[in-house]
């Protein structure tokens, strides 16, 4: 089973709830929150309602997972570096529909590029290792909640939309929904 739990917290969406697109691109270009990936209980991140702030960038991570999942359609191995860590990162290694997930660092501590098909550098320890997941599964919970979220910004204004950024991200999104 793969999960994945985000939150706005309240002040980002009163925030963001008058702006129109000009100025949610000036003043934001991204959209902080909480995010929380569940790998058959090996969890990373945070997503709690007593928390009141987050500091991730949705739109960055729900990029970054999409990006792994169009590479995993076209390669065995993706490597995501795991987004303000120095050497952690998330390792996807596909036979046939079935994923085996790790989470590992590395003793690259320069590493660049967040997704790519090899490892970062020489793995020094697993976090947890091997998990499996059914690619299917991973897929259709990624693009669920990337379908979620901007109902949620659409809901919340309908002109961040507009934004270049988040049309930039749409764009990119919109032939691969469910």
């Amino acid at each position: 089973m793969f999960g994945i739990r985000y939150r706005i917290p309240e002040q980002v969406l009163n925030e963001i709830s008058s702006l129109d697109a000009i100025e949610f691109d000036a003043s934001f270009n991204d959209i902080e929150g909480q995010i929380e990936l569940n790998f058959n209980g090996n969890k990373y991140g945070l997503c709690h309602n007593d928390v009141p702030f987050g500091q991730e960038l949705l739109l960055f991570w729900f990029g970054l997972l999409d990006t792994v999942v169009t590479r995993l359609e076209e390669t065995h191995y993706v490597a995501m570096r795991i987004p303000e860590t120095d050497n952690a990162f998330f390792e996807f290694v596909r036979n046939g529909e079935l994923l085996r997930i790790s989470m590992a660092r590395t003793s690259c501590s320069d590493i660049s590029g967040f997704v790519v098909d090899s490892p970062f550098g020489e793995i020094v320890e697993y976090n947890w290792k091997d998990v499996q997941v059914s690619l299917q599964d991973f897929k259709s919970e990624v693009y669920r909640n990337i379908d979620e979220l901007l109902k949620v910004l659409e809901t919340i204004n309908h002109e961040l939309i507009k934004s270049k950024y988040i049309g930039r991200f749409i764009s990119k999104y919109k032939d691969k929904s469910l």
